[in-house]
């Protein structure tokens, strides 16, 4: 008897781990006793307690090699509460059932006032609190583990076609350590990354399924933490996403100039990238749209810069140029010669030069170690797949994909001169900035030659200045002017592909990128 009330006080830890395990079978909370909730004063406010206590079925129980698993970590677990977690020294007797007391005021019926115990081979002497905290690493230790168990259980056991444990779709892999579709995956990742918080109108059971599950986003959110999602794995990808953006942000910082219109650009294309990168920036679904001046998200971009993307937010080749084109009129509408010019001349402008800045962003975005790729920001890539000799080039002539003209043309002359950041954001706006436009009014030729003029002379005095021979800092200022040619040859292919693409339907382009490639000839020519 000594013996079974010196176990008791552990056997708390192992029922609580019970209970997470049956939970997904029964899809709702067990009876909550005393000895569970010792550990949790009355009216506790963990939120993920709270939303566990939901009494819904679930959809889909665990497959059974995962039941099997969980079987025996508990059985170790259970073995274990009688070994390494044992008391050493027997417990005062009991008191009477049924008064309900707090975890910590002495008068627990499972814990001594004071005593001696192991856990994890440590010995320690201590209070009732020195007790639940080291049952609480136990519990915490058996929880790790089984978490780390589960989930590499499931990813070896993963079979394609299983249905998603949130809504019933059709599951496209182990996504946080649950069986998901890509929408609840995309949902759960950015309710924790933006820490949003909803509300019900039915009292948190509305039914969660494929054709309801975006009718109530506080229980798709409980279906998620109950069916078992798992939080900490969002964590790291926040830490590693900061990380990221430190060294983004020092490599722009590591070039210094006195010069203010280039520091100026350097502050335009930190706010490009945040809405390039951002779930939350709007597509642009027309060039009026784009052009619209009553709406300028540079003016409040610091509210897209909490929903940056990750490798599993992935878009397709037609939605990131929609995504690098809107975000070209933004900063387009971030000069002030351009607000300057009247409307027409705003879209004629727009539709002459930004699929040459499309083609160039593309490459210059590609990470430094890649010449035979285009990878956008969330790991979407598209390949050079296949090397061709001179010949082979003239023979296939019109039929290559636009990515490898902008591999072969851009990216490639761009990684062998190493261009620079600075040298960069110059040529973009080099390229933006065209009065060859031949549509332009008057007014608008003077005010467009002269920002490209300006910019030419910031990027000449910036060669001077960093390679201090004339000669040299000549000869890199034409090399890099000499990159516009192919990159309005690009533009023009791609005009010319996506004209191909809408006469025989071959793809599902967005319109904002149907309608620059279809305007394109009415307001200039190449």
């Amino acid at each position: 008897a000594l013996h079974f009330r010196a176990v008791i006080p552990n056997l708390a830890a192992s029922f609580t781990i019970l209970r997470s395990l049956l939970l997904p079978l029964s899809g709702g909370g067990l009876p909550r006793s005393a000895s569970c909730d010792q550990g949790m004063p009355p009216g506790g406010t963990d939120p993920f307690s709270a939303l566990l206590d939901d009494h819904q079925p679930l959809l889909h129980p665990i497959d059974q090699s995962t039941l099997a698993l969980q079987a025996q970590i508990l059985s170790a677990v259970l073995d274990g509460s009688t070994t390494a977690c044992a008391p050493v020294a027997s417990p005062s007797p009991p008191q009477a059932s049924g008064s309900s007391h707090s975890a910590d005021d002495g008068s627990n019926p499972f814990h001594s006032p004071t005593r001696s115990s192991f856990c994890g081979g440590e010995q320690y002497h201590g209070d009732d609190d020195d007790d639940m905290q080291v049952n609480s690493r136990c519990e915490h230790d058996a929880h790790s583990a089984l978490r780390v168990r589960i989930k590499q259980e499931r990813l070896k056991t993963f079979i394609p076609g299983t249905l998603c444990h949130v809504c019933g779709d059709t599951a496209s892999g182990i996504h946080y350590g649950v069986e998901s579709c890509n929408g609840c995956k995309t949902f759960f990742r950015r309710v924790v990354m933006e820490n949003r918080t909803y509300s019900c109108k039915e009292s948190g059971r509305c039914e969660i399924s494929k054709d309801r599950r975006c009718s109530c986003r506080h229980c798709r959110f409980k279906k998620c933490l109950r069916v078992g999602m798992d939080v900490s794995e969002l964590t790291v990808e926040q830490r590693r996403q900061r990380k990221s953006r430190m060294i983004c942000d020092g490599a722009d910082g590591s070039e210094t100039t006195d010069d203010p219109l280039i520091n100026l650009l350097m502050r335009k294309e930190r706010s490009f990238y945040v809405l390039l990168t951002s779930l939350s920036t709007p597509l642009h679904a027309s060039i009026d749209d784009a052009l619209n001046l009553s709406s300028r998200l540079f003016d409040t971009v610091d509210m897209y810069a909490n929903s940056t993307m990750g490798p599993s937010d992935q878009h397709n080749f037609s939605t990131w140029r929609a995504k690098i084109l809107s975000s070209i009129a933004e900063w387009a509408k971030s000069f002030e010669i351009f607000c300057r010019l009247p409307l027409v001349d705003q879209r004629t402008l727009f539709t002459h030069s930004s699929m040459a800045n499309l083609c160039l962003a593309e490459a210059w975005y590609t990470p430094a170690k890649y010449t035979d790729r285009i990878v956008f920001p969330d790991g979407l890539v598209g390949y050079r797949n296949v090397a061709m000799d001179a010949e082979s080039l003239r023979d296939r002539s019109g039929l290559i994909p636009t990515v490898v003209a902008v591999i072969n043309s851009i990216l490639v002359p761009m990684r062998r001169m190493q261009m620079t950041y600075v040298e960069y954001l110059l040529l973009m706006a080099i390229v933006f900035f065209d009065p060859e436009c031949v549509t332009l009014s008057e007014t608008a030729h003077n005010l467009v030659g002269a920002k490209r003029k300006r910019l030419l002379l910031s990027l000449k005095c910036y060669l001077d200045q960093k390679l201090h021979d004339p000669a040299e800092a000549a000869f890199r200022f034409g090399a890099i002017l000499l990159r516009l040619t192919n990159v309005q040859k690009v533009a023009a292919y791609r005009r010319e592909t996506m004209s191909t693409i809408d006469t025989f339907r071959l793809m599902s382009p967005h319109p904002l990128t149907m309608e620059l490639a279809s305007e394109y000839a009415r307001c200039s020519f190449f």
